[in-house]
């Protein structure tokens, strides 16, 4: 285990080299006239929907049927059981970066992760 985790950390510094060494060589990936910056004051308004209707329809139906709703609109119907954290998204927002479409800190930026892009596609052969 320990070694796999020597491997992921020699690994990640590769990344973070070579990522470095990219942007030094090609410049930022913004287009030209882009100008990045985080707004100042953000406003948000967030609404949790009433939403008994359409949980008490997706109890309803049996297993082939929510595999068809599934199949032609993904797994939409899995935000029916998430609550919103309303200051989560707050405090997210202030940091959302428009322009790169990342969240950013000072000058780090969160992405997901290709492990994160692989559950949220359903991608199985990488």
């Amino acid at each position: 285990m320990e070694e796999l985790i020597i491997q992921t950390t020699e690994k990640n510094v590769v990344v973070w080299d070579w990522s470095l060494k990219t942007q030094k060589e090609k410049g930022d990936s913004l287009m030209e006239g882009c100008v990045s910056n985080l707004l100042e004051h953000v406003t948000v308004n967030v609404r949790q929907n009433n939403l008994e209707d359409l949980v008490r329809i997706w109890n309803q139906w049996d297993s082939d049927t929510r595999g068809i709703f599934t199949e032609k609109y993904g797994d939409v119907a899995n935000l029916i059981a998430i609550n919103v954290d309303e200051r989560l998204i707050q405090a997210m927002v202030r940091f959302w970066d428009p322009a790169y479409q990342c969240i950013t800190f000072n000058q780090e930026d969160m992405t997901p992760t290709i492990e994160e892009y692989v559950a949220l596609l359903h991608i199985d052969n990488v």
